[in-house]
């Protein structure tokens, strides 16, 4: 009996409580939404990035996602995005650029239900993986079409870059 005392005794993460890492909460304001637009951020570990910079992201991933599908859909320019996706990035989102404008001049009905109405962002929901590592998850409607765009964006130097775009 005093060998699986002693070995009881020996476990220092047996009797410790598992604590709930903090989330980040709240809405940001967007132009063409009726709604404040609302974001969750949860988190893989305790760190650095607070309340303040969590809103400045959600604002920066909605920017980005909106803009991105602006550019698959041929409505903008993809060098808008210079600035705030690495360029490897912004060659795939280019790729599919022209893959869908080739696919929606076969698709009249697509092209009118794409083309003419505004990307409006419903939710954002990310995951702080990293200090230097995120990945977002952004509800946009286009009309009555529902589309996430997953985006991971990582530090680098003093600003957040995103280094991958998934646009559907």
């Amino acid at each position: 009996m005093e060998g699986v005392e002693a070995m009881e005794e020996t476990r220092p993460f047996a009797m410790q409580r598992k604590r709930a890492l903090p989330c980040h909460d709240g809405t940001i304001p967007v132009e063409l939404s009726l709604m404040p637009v609302r974001y969750h951020f949860s988190r893989c570990f305790l760190g650095e990035i607070g309340d303040e910079e969590c809103r400045e992201i959600a604002m920066s991933a909605c920017r980005i996602a909106c803009m991105a599908l602006d550019v698959s859909r041929g409505k903008i320019s993809s060098m808008i995005l210079r600035r705030l996706m690495t360029s490897v990035c912004i060659k795939r989102l280019e790729t599919l650029s022209l893959l869908m404008l080739n696919h929606m001049r076969t698709d009249s009905a697509l092209r009118r239900k794409m083309c003419v109405l505004p990307v409006i962002p419903r939710m954002i929901n990310g995951m702080i993986i990293s200090p230097d590592t995120l990945e977002i998850s952004v509800h946009v409607m286009i009309g009555d079409l529902h589309h996430w765009t997953s985006l991971v964006l990582r530090r680098m130097g003093s600003r957040w870059m995103c280094t991958t775009a998934d646009v559907g």
